[in-house]
């Protein structure tokens, strides 16, 4: 018997913006700039604060995770002659993500 958990999909997928065609007005660019240099400030103070601390980084953070859909993982268990005995939501992924629990054994 194989018993696994694999990320599926992020919970909430980010809304994307329009584009506008328009030139913005003169204040809506200076508070655009200043955002801009705040996001500069931000990054800044993170890139010194991690070259401080290099010794007591956690990889949770710096690690990038990508998930698989439900059905795809199936499609290749079964592919394999895999037998699904069963499938439930398991969270360990964390709360952003949906994520899976699959009981297997060979066909």
């Amino acid at each position: 018997m194989l018993i696994f958990q694999a990320p599926s999909t992020p919970r909430t997928l980010p809304v994307q913006a329009e584009v506008s065609a328009s030139i913005d007005p003169p204040e809506a660019a200076a508070k655009r700039s200043v955002t801009l240099e705040k996001i500069r400030d931000v990054y800044s103070n993170f890139r010194a604060k991690l070259g401080r601390e290099k010794e007591n980084i956690s990889l949770e953070g710096l690690i990038d995770m990508y998930g698989i859909p439900r059905e795809e993982v199936i499609g290749v268990l079964v592919g394999a002659s895999g037998k699904i005995l069963h499938v439930d939501e398991f969270n360990s992924a964390g709360p952003e993500w949906l994520s899976f629990r699959y009981w297997v054994t060979k066909s």
